[in-house]
């Protein structure tokens, strides 16, 4: 059975925050260690280095297997493992070893020591699995076990920081598509019940007589979906030739507003759909943009037609 020690302070200096810009981690006060090695280490160089960057009350403990030590990390956390793969019993397949310990819901930082010159599976496998390796004669004597347990630390919190970030942008990225598929259906249920406040009614043909699934045909879709995704590139003022020609394009169609309209929700809903994980927000932006700019010029060929109908 394994067990733990806290050194008393040797009197050593106080570690100091501004200990140059080389190594820019340091140990905290109560730094917590866990050893896995065959044998008790010898604790006496580790905590005098550690006394020396200003930990003053260490927690330094000792498991002789694997299957303890992941029994102490489900009740205990640390700041660190340091496996030593001295014995057979630890040494193969280390990545396993690693990911053993990590089966208990811990990610703490780990170091691997290997006394002897490993082959070329421990680096691939420092590589995959994600364990900080220290190769020197005797581990617990050595001046490059604790700047290891720093890089093994500095690394761990890294890799946190990392799945906070990917965390939050994959929430952002969820509630920004929530909230585009909310607008979608808005701007949809306003044009059901304009079609239904006009329905019976004798109305003019700004807002068009038809859907616009009816009078469309699908390369006229596909034309606008790419006109749209263009849009969302490039933006407004860049377009304006294309987008007049699709407006008179529809007129000349049957169509009105409210059917362009229609037929840009359908398509924006295409492209809302085929983004994936990447954000909507800059996509309705532009998109609402593009159906501004659709409408007006759609209204304007459709008051241009009804005045020279009258003239005529």
């Amino acid at each position: 059975m394994g067990r733990c020690v806290s050194p008393e302070r040797t009197g050593g200096r106080m570690f100091e925050s501004g200990r140059g810009a080389t190594n820019a981690w340091g140990p905290r006060s109560d730094f917590r260690l866990l050893a896995v090695a065959a044998e008790e280490p010898s604790w006496i160089t580790l905590a005098l280095e550690l006394d020396a960057a200003g930990c003053s009350s260490p927690r330094l403990c000792w498991e002789p297997t694997v299957r303890s030590a992941v029994a102490r990390l489900r009740d205990e956390t640390f700041d660190v493992v340091v496996l030593a793969v001295d014995d057979d019993d630890l040494r193969r397949p280390v990545g396993e070893t690693v990911t053993a310990l990590r089966a208990g819901a811990s990610d703490e930082p780990v170091v691997v020591w290997d006394p002897s010159p490993p082959d070329a599976s421990f680096w691939v496998a420092a590589a995959e699995v994600g364990f900080e390796p220290l190769v020197a004669p005797r581990v617990w004597h050595s001046k490059a076990l604790l700047p290891t347990i720093g890089r093994a630390v500095e690394r761990r919190e890294l890799q946190r920081e990392h799945a906070r970030l990917v965390g939050e942008q994959e929430h952002r990225l969820d509630r920004e598509r929530r909230e585009a598929e909310q607008l979608l259906l808005q701007q949809q249920r306003i044009l059901h019940d304009l079609t239904e406040s006009l329905a019976g009614v004798a109305h003019d043909d700004t807002f068009g007589k038809t859907s616009a699934a009816t009078n469309v045909e699908g390369n006229v879709l596909q034309y606008y979906q790419e006109l749209l995704r263009s849009f969302v590139i490039m933006g407004s003022g860049r377009m304006t030739a294309e987008i007049r020609a699709f407006a008179e394009l529809l007129v000349q169609a049957g169509l009105g507003a409210r059917e362009a309209l229609e037929l840009h929700l359908d398509r924006v809903d295409a492209l809302v759909a085929a983004l994936g994980n990447r954000s909507t927000r800059h996509v309705l932006d532009r998109a609402d943009l593009l159906a501004l700019e659709l409408v007006v010029h759609v209204g304007e060929h459709l008051h241009r037609r009804r005045n020279e109908a009258t003239a005529a």
